[in-house]
């Protein structure tokens, strides 16, 4: 899609013609006029196909959740039956055995741990919803400035597609 550059191009013949609207301007505004609903038609279609993947990434999320919890449930009743049976579960294919892990550690309290284990870190992060409130109130901050930024709006004029 080329309407930045059309954009460009038209204001440029506008300029050069003085403002006035020749047949040429007149059929720039018209080609940039399709440009800006392929555009819009296009920028739609991308925005509706994110909101598609983005619920079906949940869903998938939703899935891979139920799968995990299934397979929890299953080693847990597998760990279960080895240990009331005294020994491993066999089948044709597979077996479930029971092996000891790594060890780790387990803190009971941490109250009680000795400051000598204990790592300090210290978090600071810059309150940018106090920082506004002092701009709001007329005060200044040295090292932030208020700024009103810009995004794109897309409007679909239904009038016209229905027609």
């Amino acid at each position: 899609m080329k309407l930045l550059s059309s954009t460009l191009n038209l204001l440029n013949e506008v300029e050069l013609t003085e403002g006035e609207i020749t047949p040429e301007v007149e059929s720039k505004l018209i080609s940039l006029s399709k440009q800006v609903d392929q555009a819009g038609y296009f920028l739609k279609n991308v925005d509706k196909k994110i909101e598609y993947y983005q619920q079906e990434i949940d869903a998938m999320k939703t899935i891979i959740d139920r799968l995990e919890k299934t397979s929890d449930w299953i080693k847990s009743s597998a760990k279960q039956a080895i240990e009331l049976s005294g020994g491993d579960l066999k089948g044709d294919l597979y077996a479930f055995t029971l092996k000891k892990n790594p060890t780790r550690v387990h803190i009971r309290d941490e109250a009680l741990i000795d400051d000598f284990f204990k790592d300090k870190k210290e978090l600071v992060t810059v309150n940018k919803t106090r920082i506004k409130e002092a701009f709001k109130d007329g005060l200044e901050v040295d090292g932030a400035e208020l700024v009103q930024e810009t995004s794109v709006k897309l409007t679909i004029f239904k009038k016209q597609i229905e027609e």
